[in-house]
Protein backbone atom coordinates (compact mmCIF):
# COMPACT_ATOMS: atom_id res chain seq x y z
CA UNK A 1 0.00 0.00 0.00
CA UNK A 2 1.45 3.82 -1.07
CA UNK A 3 0.31 6.85 0.48
CA UNK A 4 -0.11 9.83 -0.97
CA UNK A 5 0.91 13.10 1.44
CA UNK A 6 -0.47 16.50 -0.43
CA UNK A 7 0.57 18.96 2.17
CA UNK A 8 -1.39 22.27 0.88
CA UNK A 9 -4.43 21.00 1.41
CA UNK A 10 -6.70 22.13 4.88
CA UNK A 11 -8.94 19.02 3.97
CA UNK A 12 -7.90 15.58 4.77
CA UNK A 13 -10.13 12.71 3.92
CA UNK A 14 -9.61 9.05 3.39
CA UNK A 15 -10.69 8.25 -0.51
CA UNK A 16 -11.91 4.89 -2.10
CA UNK A 17 -10.29 3.06 -5.06
CA UNK A 18 -12.62 4.43 -7.66
CA UNK A 19 -12.12 8.12 -6.35
CA UNK A 20 -8.63 7.56 -6.65
CA UNK A 21 -8.49 6.02 -9.80
CA UNK A 22 -10.42 9.63 -10.55
CA UNK A 23 -7.15 11.45 -9.33
CA UNK A 24 -5.36 13.04 -12.32
CA UNK A 25 -2.94 16.39 -12.70
CA UNK A 26 0.72 17.39 -12.67
CA UNK A 27 2.41 18.96 -15.81
CA UNK A 28 2.67 15.30 -17.39
CA UNK A 29 5.66 15.88 -18.76
CA UNK A 30 7.62 13.01 -20.38
CA UNK A 31 10.93 11.81 -19.51
CA UNK A 32 12.91 13.76 -22.44
CA UNK A 33 11.64 17.07 -21.40
CA UNK A 34 12.47 16.62 -17.79
CA UNK A 35 15.50 15.43 -18.66
CA UNK A 36 16.17 18.59 -20.70
CA UNK A 37 15.08 20.58 -17.94
CA UNK A 38 17.91 19.28 -15.37
CA UNK A 39 21.05 19.08 -18.02
CA UNK A 40 19.93 23.09 -18.34
CA UNK A 41 19.49 23.22 -14.37
CA UNK A 42 22.95 21.56 -13.65
CA UNK A 43 24.37 24.11 -16.91
CA UNK A 44 23.38 27.30 -15.28
CA UNK A 45 24.02 25.78 -11.84
CA UNK A 46 27.92 24.90 -13.47
CA UNK A 47 28.34 28.07 -15.57
CA UNK A 48 27.77 29.92 -12.01
CA UNK A 49 24.60 31.23 -12.92
CA UNK A 50 22.07 29.77 -10.54
CA UNK A 51 22.57 27.97 -7.23
CA UNK A 52 20.67 25.84 -4.85
CA UNK A 53 18.79 27.89 -2.07
CA UNK A 54 19.58 27.24 1.50
CA UNK A 55 17.18 24.32 2.00
CA UNK A 56 18.22 22.15 -1.02
CA UNK A 57 14.84 21.80 -2.51
CA UNK A 58 15.29 24.55 -4.97
CA UNK A 59 17.64 26.79 -7.00
CA UNK A 60 17.59 30.67 -7.94
CA UNK A 61 19.34 32.63 -10.49
CA UNK A 62 21.38 36.12 -10.49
Amino acid sequence: MCTLMIGDLSLMKDLDRQTMANVHGGEGKTVAQVAAETVTMLNQIASGQCEFSSTGKSYVCY
